[in-house]
């Protein structure tokens, strides 16, 4: 995973192509977004490159309100069919604290995410 903060004030989180991301790595990844954003909530772009995925672990950790307290809500961007089945289970059974949203438009994301800035 690489982290970063954006020029227009997103912290990004993109998860190389078809890797699998467990709580640790989740864990390691949000705490350099803390580091970051020096503390503070920001917006929260992920981009799941194609067939990137993650546990079923790592999906109730992230649903949890204290796994990231540095973001104020998270809009993931996905590229592939099986990203967008296990996106829309996220959304439905692990049912995330914050403000979450899937897209599969780089500009539909960004504008989401907009209102949480």
């Amino acid at each position: 995973m690489i982290v970063s903060l954006r020029s227009d004030k997103l912290m990004e989180i993109r998860v190389e192509a078809g890797s699998f991301s467990t709580v640790p790595m989740i864990q390691l990844a949000h705490k350099a977004v803390g580091e970051l954003a020096q503390g503070k909530q920001l917006p929260l772009l992920i981009i799941a490159e194609k067939d990137a995925t993650l546990d079923t672990e790592a999906m109730a950790y992230m649903a949890r309100e204290d796994s990231n307290p540095y973001s104020s809500a998270e809009a993931v961007l996905i590229f592939s069919i099986s990203q967008k089945l296990l996106g829309n289970f996220y959304l439905r059974f692990n049912k995330p604290q914050k403000p979450t949203k899937v897209f599969t438009k780089m500009d539909a994301a960004l504008d989401w995410l907009e209102q949480f800035k």
